[in-house]
């Protein structure tokens, strides 16, 4: 999967930008990455609150149900990160996935993301 988490400190709040290397235009060119495999990975809108939900995904059925209900048809997403923001995804294969952002943290310059991710096998 090629997810790529940019981040960017905007105010308090540091900012994550999701996106598809299939997305055209790439909304986010700081780096060259015409070389990458292109996939067409897609995400659901960020959902926020939804850490106990996270924790319930325990099967790939269930997964796979709170990720068709969050409706993954996004090429890219960008969110605040805070705790407990969810976003959903499905790969090219039909594989359905959910990346929990669990803690942010910002030192001097950098923002940091702790996040936990559950995929179908």
């Amino acid at each position: 999967m090629e997810v790529n988490l940019l981040r960017k400190k905007t105010g308090l709040l540091p900012i994550c930008l999701l996106l598809v290397l299939a997305a055209n235009p790439l909304p986010f060119d700081l780096f060259d990455v015409s070389g990458r495999t292109k996939r067409g990975t897609l995400f659901s809108i960020p959902k926020t609150g939804q850490g106990g939900a996270f924790l319930n995904l325990t099967t790939s059925s269930k997964l796979a149900a709170a990720a068709k209900a969050a409706n993954c048809n996004q090429k890219f997403a960008t969110t605040n990160v805070v705790s407990g923001v969810v976003v959903y995804f499905v790969t090219p294969e039909n594989k359905y996935g959910a990346l929990l952002f669990n803690a942010t943290e910002t030192d001097f310059t950098d923002p940091f993301f702790n996040v936990s991710i559950k995929t179908q096998q």
